[in-house]
């Protein structure tokens, strides 16, 4: 209990520290680098429920801007340029879903659609699936 309470002073902490400082930003979109283009662009899409918003560039220079909003014009950038032999940099993408039972749904059809490596965890509060990076299994 004390643990979570130092936890709890640290967020607030943090928390009005950041209203101090005079920028104040919003989150707008991520660009990644990937080796496989088509199969990140079927993951995020097929997957996730992205829908491709634009293209730019021919060929190996193309990119594709994706979203799950029809009030932002892309929220991830697909971009060639990660070399088949580097580790990609991103940890994590996080995105929430509405219930337990959904996410049980959604492990299901994960798993329908060919995804192994998922791994489930309790991060104190939250439950979440944990899916391997699309260009490690395809």
């Amino acid at each position: 209990m004390h643990e979570l309470r130092e936890r709890r002073e640290a967020v607030s902490n943090c928390c009005s520290m950041m209203t101090s400082i005079p920028l104040q930003p919003t989150f707008s979109h991520l660009g990644l680098y990937v080796t496989n283009l088509p199969a990140m662009e079927e993951f995020y899409c097929k997957i996730l429920g992205f829908y491709v918003t634009d293209c730019l560039g021919n060929d190996d220079q193309e990119m594709i801007f994706l979203s799950r909003s029809l009030h932002e014009h892309h929220q991830i950038v697909l971009a060639p340029g990660l070399s088949k032999t580097a580790f990609s940099t991103i940890n994590q993408i996080s995105f929430e879903i509405d219930s337990l039972n959904s996410l049980s749904d959604a492990y299901q059809g994960l798993i329908s659609e060919g995804i192994r490596g998922m791994k489930s965890m309790n991060h104190r509060g939250s439950r979440s699936l944990h899916v391997p990076y699309p260009e490690k299994y395809g």
